[in-house]
């Protein structure tokens, strides 16, 4: 795959979401505050327009992937969070979604098939530290009345779940 092509693709992205969170001294997405919803808003309708597909837990974690890889089985995960520290840089947790992104999107217009689905994960309120409490999405990943993203024995913690 050609991901040096997406290189102003990924400038565009970094450049929106800066707009769209700046501080006026770094950026701030405070985890499920204003900046980190807008970047959530903003990174979904850009997955959809590019034919992804994507679906969040309770948690509000957002999970993108393509829909028309329909293999079961394990997949390849990859990510990071949406929120941001204070006045912090750009790319802190958002370029791990940014850069799963471009690689479903390279796949998915070079028709490739990758060797196992790919899911990113773009977690909230891991930067949490106003709530007096950290990684809220990941400890809360998959938390729903649906299936989970990933399956967990009963009354394990994210940290101790295999990933399917």
């Amino acid at each position: 795959m050609e991901l040096q092509s997406l290189q102003p693709l990924a400038q565009q992205l970094f450049a929106d979401i800066r707009g769209l969170t700046f501080d006026g001294v770094g950026v701030t997405r405070a985890s499920y505050g204003e900046g980190e919803n807008a970047c959530a808003a903003y990174l979904e309708k850009f997955a959809r327009s590019e034919g992804l597909d994507v679906v969040t837990d309770r948690a509000g974690n957002f999970v993108y992937f393509d829909p028309a890889d329909t293999r079961s089985g394990a997949a390849i995960w990859t990510g990071s969070h949406l929120d941001s520290v204070p006045q912090g840089g750009n790319y802190d947790g958002l370029a791990g979604v940014v850069a799963g992104l471009l690689v479903l999107i390279a796949a998915r217009r070079e028709g490739v098939t990758l060797p196992a689905p790919l899911k990113v994960i773009g977690f909230r309120g891991e930067e949490s530290a106003w709530f007096g409490k950290a990684y809220m999405g990941s400890v809360r990943c998959g938390a729903s009345s649906a299936a989970p993203i990933w399956p967990c024995s009963a009354g394990a913690t994210a940290s101790a779940c295999t990933m399917r």
